[in-house]
């Protein structure tokens, strides 16, 4: 429940309450927030910048953040908002050979537990005298997840020496956990993991959070055409949304089935997503 200090400060006389995820909206004008974030430096800055898509923020201190409610009239394209984030906070900064070395580098250690996982976990289900149905799933598409591992570990080591002697990298403020949710007419409502880092990161959280709703292709080529990225953070893109998940299995049976079917979806949809953006491009070319 919101303290009710903060009703006397806004002079709020609160007719109704609604709880929407992490925040409580009040008369349908406020929204609350438990503070993650120092928002007012961020908004001041886009602000400057020429970025105006967000919220409102109605007040601020150590422990919460209210803004203005955003009722929606009509959904915008979340490419056209982003890529004009993108654009208006870019900036080309220095960097040291350690920069790429450590997303190699992350990139790698990540990769090479999925293997050991999997390899292991491969190996317990083969001596086990009767599959359970998920771990008969998995088996049956195993060597599509160490295909996933082995083109991974190609790509990035490709992507690494063409990038390893650059002294320059390009940086934006991301919003970080973007999703179709995140957006309500032009504004940006969600800014909680914000940060400053590569603009193709946000793709690739955006795919993660959508890649199951609809073809990712149209909404990908459209970044592209808009934001020009280089061929090693295309690559890098592509690296990054085919890292599987390592499956967390229960005691619960039927949920095993759905989560091994999750990833396994994830993969195959991933891998045409990636096959069919090349595709194109060969055609064009």
């Amino acid at each position: 429940m919101i303290d009710k200090k903060y009703l006397k400060i806004l002079d709020i006389k609160p007719v109704s309450y609604r709880k929407d995820k992490s925040t409580i909206i009040v008369n349908e004008k406020y929204v609350f927030k438990d503070k993650k974030k120092d928002l007012n430096n961020l908004f001041k800055s886009l602000k400057e910048r020429g970025f105006n898509n967000f919220p409102n923020l109605l007040y601020s201190d150590d422990n919460i953040n209210v803004f203005e409610y955003i009722k929606e009239d009509k959904k915008y394209d979340l490419v056209d908002i982003v890529s004009l984030l993108h654009k208006k906070t870019l900036s080309y900064e220095d960097c040291d050979i350690s920069f790429y070395d450590n997303i190699y580098n992350n990139i790698l250690d990540k990769v090479n537990d999925l293997e050991s996982y999997y390899l292991k976990l491969n190996e317990e289900i083969e001596n086990e005298i009767y599959m359970s149905p998920s771990n008969y799933l998995l088996v049956r598409n195993i060597s599509k997840i160490y295909s996933d591992i082995n083109y991974i570990k190609e790509e990035v080591n490709t992507w690494y020496d063409n990038i390893k002697d650059k002294t320059k990298k390009k940086v934006s403020i991301i919003n970080n956990n973007l999703d179709d949710t995140h957006i309500i007419n032009d504004i940006v409502i969600s800014w909680d993991n914000y940060e400053e880092d590569l603009p193709i990161i946000d793709m690739y959280k955006y795919y993660k959070n959508v890649y199951d709703k609809y073809p990712f292709i149209n909404i990908f080529k459209k970044y592209v055409s808009k934001n020009k990225p280089s061929e090693e953070e295309i690559l890098l893109f592509f690296i990054l949304i085919s890292l599987p998940d390592k499956i967390e299995f229960t005691s619960d049976e039927y949920k095993n089935v759905e989560r091994v079917n999750k990833m396994l979806n994830y993969i195959f949809k991933t891998d045409n997503f990636i096959s069919e953006y090349y595709s194109n491009n060969e055609k064009k070319e």
